[in-house]
Parts: C-alpha cells; sequence; structure tokens
C-alpha cells in the first residue's frame, strides 16, 4: 500500500476514516451496466471487515441522506436512519438536500439519531429544536484519543434547497476555523471536517484554514482513485493532498455516491497532530464481491414491503434510452425537452405557452423498454409543484446565461430554442433566442411554467423570483405531470431537435 510520509514527532496514533457522502436513498443496490453496485447490506459487511482489522476506526456521513429514492418518498430519511443507527456511525454533516421538506423533516431525523450532526455554517436560531441537535463540531474518543470533527454545509443551500426563512447561513470560512480553533483551545489536535461543499472546494478551502488535518467530502459526487471502471473516470487521487495556510499537509477525500464506494482512509499522525502517512487507493468498491449483511437485508426488505406495488406500476415505454444530458458540444437533453413538454401539456389550459426545466432537478435517464412510477419518481424525486409565471423575453434571456455562468443550462420545451457560444463573455453567450421560430424580442412576455424551486429563485434564478407580473402556483406536482405525459404519448423514441445548439 502506498503511503505520504512526513517526519514524524513524538508518539504516533494511527486511525481508520471510513466514510461515505451523497447516498440519497439509495438503501438498495444501484445498477450499471448490468452489474449492481452499494446498498446498504453491502456496506454493512464492509464496514464490519474493517472494524475487526482495524483497531480504531470511525465512520463518517458527510451529507445528502435525503432525497432520491421511493424510500425516501416513503420514509423522509427515517429509513436511512434505522440503518445509520444500526451502523454505529459516529457523526455526519446535513448536505442541502436535507433541506428540501424543510426544516421540519430534518429536525425529526436529528432527534433520532444517535451519533452526533456537525455543522458550523448554519443560523439555526429561529430553530430551536434543530439547534439543539445540530453543533458546529463535536469530540470523538479513539482508544483514549481524541478527535475533532467540524461540519460545513454548501453556502448555497438557501438557493438550491428549501430550508424557509428560519435557516440562515453564516459566512464559511470563518465558522469552519471557529469550529477548528475552538477544538485546539481543547488541546485537540486532530482535526477532521466533513464537507458538504464539493471537491473543488474543499480543495479551494484547505488553505484558507489552519490546524485542519483531514477533510472527508460530499456534494460534487466525485469519483476519485487512479483506475478508471465501471463506475467512471476518476477526477483526481484517493486521497487528494492539500496544504492548509501554514503549508501542513491536508488529506482531502470524497467517496462518489449512491453508497457505491466506501471510503476508508487509515491514517497515521504524529506527537504534533500532524498527517505522518496516509494509504492511497485503499477505498472499497462495494460490487457483487462484497456479501450482503443479512440482517440489514432483513430490515430493507421489511422497508420495501409497502412499497413495491407502488415501483412495479408500469406507465408506459421508450425504444431508445433518453438521456439526462447531453455533452458540451451538444448539450440538449432528451430528459430534459421531455420534462419541459409535460409541463406545458400539463398547465396548457392556464396559458402556458414555454417551459423551462433546471439540469440539476434531472437526477436519471429513462432506460430503453418499460417506464415505472418508480422510474419517472428517480428522475423527478423533490416533489416540487408548477409555477406559472409571465416573464420578457430579456429575463428569460438572463436565466440562460444565469445556468450557463454556473455550468449548467435551461432545458426548454419544443416553442422555444437558442444558441450559445461558450467564448464569449459571462453573461453575453446566448447569440440567438427563438420562439416558435422567430427571433425572440427582450420586451416580448411569454407565460412559462417551471417548478417552484426555479420561481422562488432556486439555482439562482432570480429573474424568475423577481418577475412581479402574473404568478401562480398550480399545485401539480411535477413528477404526476410527467407520469401523465408518459400514460399520454407512449411509445417513445426520441430524438435531438436542436433545442440547445453551440456555436457563433
Amino acid at each position: 500500500m502506498a503511503a505520504l510520509s512526513c517526519v514524524a514527532l513524538g508518539k504516533d496514533f494511527t486511525v481508520t476514516f471510513l466514510h461515505v457522502n451523497d447516498t440519497h436513498g439509495r438503501l438498495e443496490s444501484t445498477t450499471i451496466k448490468g452489474e449492481t453496485y452499494g446498498g446498504f447490506a453491502r456496506q454493512m459487511t464492509a464496514i464490519n471487515q474493517v472494524r475487526k482489522k482495524e483497531k480504531n476506526v470511525l465512520l463518517f456521513h458527510s451529507g445528502d441522506v435525503f432525497q432520491g429514492t421511493l424510500y425516501f418518498r416513503q420514509y423522509t430519511g427515517l429509513a436511512d436512519l434505522a440503518y445509520l443507527n444500526a451502523a454505529r456511525y459516529d457523526a455526519m454533516t446535513l448536505g442541502n438536500h436535507e433541506f428540501d421538506l424543510g426544516p421540519g423533516a430534518i429536525t425529526e431525523f436529528a432527534e433520532r439519531a444517535t451519533f452526533p450532526i456537525v455543522v458550523s455554517n448554519l443560523d439555526l436560531s429561529e430553530e430551536p429544536r434543530l439547534a439543539a441537535k445540530v453543533k458546529a463540531y463535536t469530540v470523538l474518543e479513539v482508544n483514549g484519543t481524541k478527535i475533532g470533527v467540524v461540519g460545513a454545509i454548501t453556502p448555497d443551500t438557501t438557493n438550491i434547497s428549501s430550508p424557509g426563512p428560519t435557516v440562515k447561513m453564516k459566512p464559511l470560512v470563518e465558522s469552519v476555523q471557529a469550529g477548528i480553533d475552538a477544538l485546539t483551545a481543547q488541546k485537540i489536535d486532530k482535526i477532521v471536517l466533513l464537507s458538504h461543499l464539493g471537491y473543488q472546494e474543499d480543495l479551494a478551502l484547505a488553505p484558507k484554514l489552519r490546524g485542519i488535518d483531514v477533510i472527508l467530502g460530499g456534494h460534487s459526487h466525485t469519483l476519485l482513485g487512479s483506475t478508471e471502471s465501471p463506475l467512471g473516470k476518476p477526477l483526481g487521487p484517493y486521497p487528494t493532498e492539500a496544504k492548509d495556510s501554514a503549508g501542513t499537509r491536508v488529506i482531502v477525500a470524497q467517496a462518489n455516491e449512491w453508497g457505491k464506494v466506501l471510503g476508508n482512509l487509515k491514517i497515521t499522525f504524529d506527537g504534533a497532530g500532524h498527517v505522518k502517512s496516509c494509504s492511497t487507493d485503499s477505498q472499497i468498491v462495494l460490487d457483487k464481491s462484497v456479501p450482503e449483511d443479512l440482517a440489514i437485508k432483513s430490515m430493507i426488505d421489511a422497508f420495501s414491503a409497502p412499497i413495491l406495488v407502488m415501483r412495479k406500476n408500469v406507465l408506459g415505454e421508450t425504444k431508445t434510452t433518453i438521456a439526462r444530458a447531453g455533452t458540451p458540444d451538444a448539450p440538449e437533453s432528451l430528459m430534459g425537452n421531455l420534462i419541459a413538454d409535460s409541463m406545458v401539456e400539463t398547465t396548457r389550459r392556464a396559458g402556458a405557452q414555454i417551459g423551462l426545466m433546471n439540469s440539476g432537478g434531472i437526477r436519471a435517464n429513462f432506460e430503453a423498454g418499460k417506464i415505472t412510477v418508480e422510474s419517472v419518481l428517480i428522475v423527478q424525486p423533490f416533489g416540487n409543484t408548477l409555477f406559472l409565471v409571465d416573464i420578457s423575453g430579456a429575463e428569460l434571456k438572463q436565466c440562460l446565461e444565469i445556468a450557463l455562468e454556473r455550468g449548467g443550462y435551461v432545458h426548454v420545451s419544443s416553442d422555444l430554442k437558442y444558441r450559445f457560444d461558450p467564448k464569449r463573455a459571462v453573461g453575453d453567450r446566448v447569440t440567438k433566442l427563438l420562439y416558435q421560430g422567430k427571433p425572440l424580442a427582450p420586451d416580448a412576455i411569454l407565460r412559462a411554467v417551471t417548478n417552484n424551486f426555479m420561481a422562488r429563485g432556486g439555482d439562482f434564478m432570480d429573474p424568475l423570483k423577481n418577475a412581479n407580473r402574473y404568478r401562480l402556483d398550480t399545485g401539480i406536482v411535477d413528477a404526476d405531470a410527467l407520469m401523465d405525459y408518459v400514460k399520454g404519448k407512449s411509445p417513445f423514441d426520441l430524438k435531438p431537435e436542436g433545442r440547445i445548439t453551440v456555436g457563433s
């Protein structure tokens, strides 16, 4: 096993950090190219194997337990929590999706958790029940040695989830550093940050901090390692090395998504609390070679009973895969087209002319074959409602520009087409915008249907939030609209239509 090295100072201490992130309701395994990965029953086996082999083991979750499958729709995270408690997790931080149902659901979760939850950059003073359970940091003791754990959630949470007005963000760097300083004041010199910020954000944060040793991240669903696999192409080494503001080594790691990988870092600290050595490429891929823990499998089987009939209900079929995303050169999303069209179809009687769908709200493909209730709810798991809002051509162009600036797209219904040039300046990338085949004037007014998340400013869509003409939340759930559309329009054999193109 390869290792990082530095000069030891005093007595060494070795601890193994097991970590996951962005499990998103995947209690069961996930199928990729005909093979299954992950699932809590496999994860439990791997955890037990490491605990049996290693002397000092800590188990962490870096956020986004909530959202993504029928299990969440049925149990709002409490089925996941039953497993997390049974597996004896040592700590977790919160992800943005923990607030998708407002502060109430995560409060119920936190009050039932048997492990500490840490987030340093949330102001929960107006949510006293949640504040009683979520602290900036915690101290864990392993074989007589204290390990400090600080938490951090993405500052975008108020824009990309639904925490409501009573949950506020605090400055990120200052809040995390305050947690580190509080631990250092207690003479704790081995400190871990559980981060739900994203891999690149973790690498950017490390040099702004002092006294942090390990960052175990989430949010970006990043696969790390040295070898390409069916899970994808790694975006960096596992772990990745950074430096804090004093030039001291910081170990940064993340464990992909959906519990397909169990992060596994064996780290030796020197007498000054600095990283002396760390295992590399030691994460555990939870494929079919890892047997399922029978007790956890029985638990999941019990939770699955109420939703077995629901998940198998067939709505329609598609002859080819309907993909959630295109490519940089051909970014049109067939799934985005389908969803935007379903929005317009559902609300046409209310005057809808165009449909707008954020790329971040599309969570999966429809594979060729049957389309079921479950597959629709996996594609659109958030329970958003359709929202009508009158916007101008100029405001629509602003929305498109904002999405492009942030690395995404607004997917559009069949009457809209736009072209953009990524080489142009930010805010001036859209080179053509057509409605029903004709250029859309900046002062033209169209009735758009989108989801309530975007209409209220989610994904930084301030032009939709601030549009003060006609506004109506229809109360129609987006997934229900898509189910009805699938029933009425199936079978599908979709092809790109040039709704989003690249060029000058």
